[in-house]
């Protein structure tokens, strides 16, 4: 009789999943998905703390219009706009750089699928080297003419 996993057993497997992944999602720390997520978690970060700030807009206005400060008022509506177009580009810039993120993990995960297929299978490719094509093995160099140009199958 099978036993059901605990809850415990399915985190362990879950983590496990989840780290073995994470070699295909990031290659290297020279990869581009690597410096894309990096960027994304960045920008995040500073969207989050504009939207912070931008909670607090309305708090300062009701006190500079307590004290009836023209100067002050005008200050803070150049302020307030700033604000308000700066995380306006950072939650553009995570939206593309999410959505960028997002097609280059499919490219590693992808590339990284079909070195898994490939890597124990022996192949012979066909190059075309002028007037004659060569049988090149992958692990050796070693060229053998073939004349005659319509031969299908190499051995």
């Amino acid at each position: 009789m099978c036993k059901k996993p605990t809850c415990s057993q399915k985190k362990v497997n879950l983590l496990t999943a989840f780290f073995s992944l994470q070699k295909h999602l990031f290659p290297s720390l020279k990869s581009d998905s690597f410096w894309c997520f990096t960027s994304c978690l960045i920008i995040a970060s500073t969207e989050q703390f504009l939207a912070y700030k931008v909670g607090l807009i309305s708090g300062a206005f009701y006190e500079i219009l307590g004290n009836k400060d023209q100067n002050e008022f005008l200050n803070h509506v150049i302020y307030s706009v700033a604000l308000l177009l700066s995380i306006t580009l950072f939650k553009s810039l995570r939206s593309f750089l999410s959505k960028t993120l997002g097609v280059l993990w499919r490219k590693h995960l992808t590339k990284s699928v079909h070195e898994m297929y490939f890597n124990n299978l022996t192949f012979y490719k066909l190059i075309s080297f002028g007037k004659f094509l060569c049988k090149v093995s992958l692990w050796s160099f070693s060229a053998s003419r073939i004349w005659n140009r319509e031969v299908r199958v190499l051995s």
